[in-house]
This record gives structure tokens, sequence and C-alpha cells, in this order.
């Protein structure tokens, strides 16, 4: 005969524990995920400031190249105005120009200029060779006198008539730059021949 045996203790249901742990299973899933989520949202919010970071170095690159353009082309510049102000010309073909004098001395085909320099503001040295032979330099002098310092004896230049070129205020002549006995003067001679014509003077 079989007997019924009472515990007195409840017996808790099997599901409930169950539910129990995969509620707790599900809400850790959860939280890993929006840890997952939130780290996902961080590294794409620094890729973005580091993107934005880079453009803006590359910015500053490029003003800072366009500026150190802007600068190589003044400094170009400047160098080209002072050559200019300086009435230096490097393998002159047809004129000398000396802005200073405002005069204009157009090269004759007997002779090549090689360089002219205004020394200062009465003389300007032109080195110049014939053009059958290159290879012999020689450097004359062309100087620029007060007419009324001339005229009044005041002047190394004791006439007028000897200069090369006159306007309204200067008188221009030709002058050996080195006179020594032992040298030969030939080129010197040639060269001051070719440019003692008045009509290749003009101002301007």
């Amino acid at each position: 005969m079989e007997q019924n045996v009472d515990t007195g203790a409840p017996i808790a249901p099997v599901t409930e524990n169950n539910k129990q742990n995969g509620g707790n299973g599900l809400k850790i899933a959860t939280a890993i995920a929006c840890i997952v989520a939130v780290c996902g949202i961080g590294f794409g919010v620094y890729g973005i400031l580091q993107n934005s970071q880079k453009d803006n170095q590359i910015s500053e690159l490029n003003s800072e190249i366009t500026q150190l353009k802007q600068s190589i082309e003044k400094l170009e510049n400047t160098i080209e105005n002072t050559s200019a102000n300086n009435n230096t010309s490097e393998n002159s073909k047809t004129n000398i120009i000396i802005d200073d004098w405002k005069l204009n001395v157009k090269i004759p085909e007997s002779i090549s200029v090689v360089s002219y320099t205004l020394d200062n503001d009465g003389w300007l040295s032109i080195v110049a060779s014939p053009v059958n032979n290159k290879q012999k330099t020689a450097t004359v002098g062309l100087i620029k006198v007060d007419k009324t310092a001339v005229e009044s004896g005041n002047a190394q230049q004791t006439s007028l008539d000897d200069a090369v070129f006159l306007d309204d205020d200067f008188a221009y002549y030709l002058m050996y730059t080195n006179t020594t006995p032992e040298r030969d003067l030939t080129i010197d001679k040639l060269i001051i021949d070719a440019l003692s014509d008045s009509t290749l003077y003009s101002k301007i």
C-alpha cells in the first residue's frame, strides 16, 4: 500500500528559473551590444576628428606653399628691377638703355656688347668686342657732363664739339679706361670709333 509523504516544503517551478536565467542573459547581451555600439561611435567620431585635422593641416600646408610661391615671385621681380635700376645688361644685342640718363644707344653692327654698367651717376662702363673677334674684349667709358660746366671751363672736357652726343642739359663723351703705354689699345679704339656715331644716340 502506497503512502504519500508530505515534506511540507514547496517545490518551485522549473520554468521560472529558466525565465530568470534567460532574462539575465538577454540583459548582459544587450549591455555588451550597447558597449560595442558606444565604442564604435567613439571610434567613428575619433576618425572624423582625425580626418578633419588632416584636412586642416593640408589646407595650412597649401596656404604656406602659396605664400612661398608669392615670396619667390616677389624676389624674382626685385632682382629684375634691381638689375634694371643698375643699368646692367648681359649679352645685350641691339641697344644700351640707361634709364637713369634717359638715354638709348643703338649698338653698331661692327661690335658686340658683352655688358654695360652704370658705375656712378656720371660714368657708364661698356665691355665690348669686335664681331669678327669675340675672343678679345675691351672696356670703354661713356661719361655724362653738365654742359654749363664744359662751357665755363670747370670740367675736364674743353669743348662741346668733342661730345659724341648732346641733349638739353648734358654732353656725353667716350673715354679710354686704360691708357698705360704698354697696353695695346687697338680694340678700345675700334669700340670707341664704332660708338662715335651721334645718330646711334637718342633720348627716351
